[in-house]
């Protein structure tokens, strides 16, 4: 996750740091708005006058997956009030108190993941989650949870409240798949095109991408390389789960910035989980020798199946190699 941690005192910035320290596996960035003090570490940043914390609050709006404030609920309130879209737009929004007794979840619970990540949060500080969303509080399925940890994209979010409202009341959801999964009250034939706002349409993002390329590669290059694919493919970016390499790679700017524009998880592989993946792959003693494993590619998009399904995704395009980088594409067999 592309992760923001506001700051405004010391103490807060204590946690800030630790959040960054803790959540290794995701990027995140450290800002502290105070006139007053000093922020603990050079890991946190002091906010510039003419940005200022409004503008960094619509920037994170505009690409960041969360952004974690760490001072008064009442402040994160307002700050973020101008640029609240929609569920299905919003990234997850969490406050911290500074003494770190307390996480909770203000926005985009569910789809933006802030219950998972403030309840992965509350672990690593022993604090108290704050969660208030009725599905979870009562241990029930909740369906947007569930499509975005899938990566199936949900195309009418305003039906959501009504498959929460049969599962709170025990009642029987019915589900039919042509072509969409749709979740439905009745037998009848459905359609893409069903116009019935009360039937929830899911859609899975069938395509993983899987990539390499060498160290620093420039990321306007990286990024026309992999859409000129796409595009001859005829696979939409709406349409693609995952892009992945091993984890070396972790972080190479050119596939993070891909990943953050088109707002598509950047999914990292060790070379034994590669090795293990099942196939016939573009074997290179060189890539072999450099990171012990074969091939990359090839391997990480078939293995991003194992990510969201639990098992292999099918290779379609096999190792397209070009000017310091490569390319391969699988596809879900969920």
């Amino acid at each position: 996750m592309f992760i923001t941690v506001i700051c405004f005192t010391e103490k807060g910035s204590i946690v800030a740091k630790r959040i960054k320290d803790e959540l290794k596996d995701d990027k995140v960035a450290c800002f502290m708005k105070s006139k007053r003090a000093k922020p603990c570490s050079e890991d946190i940043k002091l906010l510039l006058e003419d940005e200022g914390i409004d503008g960094l609050v619509e920037r994170c709006f505009q690409s960041e997956d969360a952004i974690i404030f760490v001072g008064a609920m009442g402040i994160a309130v307002r700050k973020i009030a101008p640029f609240v879209i929609s569920k299905a737009e919003d990234p997850a929004v969490i406050v911290m108190d500074e003494l770190s007794r307390n996480v909770i979840p203000i926005l985009s619970g569910h789809i933006g993941g802030a219950n998972e990540l403030s309840i992965k949060l509350s672990k690593l500080f022993d604090a108290n989650p704050v969660i208030t969303t009725a599905t979870d509080i009562n241990e029930s399925f909740a369906v947007d949870t569930w499509a975005k940890n899938k990566r199936i994209t949900i195309k009418n979010t305003s039906a959501i409240k009504n498959v929460s409202a049969k599962v709170l009341n025990e009642e029987e959801l019915k589900i039919g798949i042509v072509p969409d999964i749709i979740f439905t009250e009745d037998k009848r034939a459905l359609y893409e095109k069903c116009d019935d706002p009360e039937i929830l349409k899911l859609k899975v993002k069938r395509y993983m991408i899987g990539v390499g390329c060498k160290r620093d590669k420039d990321p306007s290059e990286f990024s026309e390389f992999i859409d000129r694919w796409l595009d001859r493919l005829l696979i939409p970016i709406d349409d693609v789960a995952s892009i992945a390499s091993v984890d070396i790679k972790k972080d190479e700017v050119c596939i993070d910035e891909w990943a953050r524009k088109h707002d598509i998880p950047f999914v990292i592989f060790t070379a034994d989980e590669l090795k293990k993946a099942e196939g016939d792959f573009t074997s290179s003693d060189f890539v072999c020798e450099k990171l012990g494993v074969d091939n990359v590619c090839e391997r990480a998009a078939v293995c991003s199946g194992m990510f969201y399904d639990g098992i292999y995704g099918k290779l379609i395009l096999k190792k397209i190699a070009e000017n310091g980088m490569t390319l391969a594409v699988a596809m879900r067999m969920m």
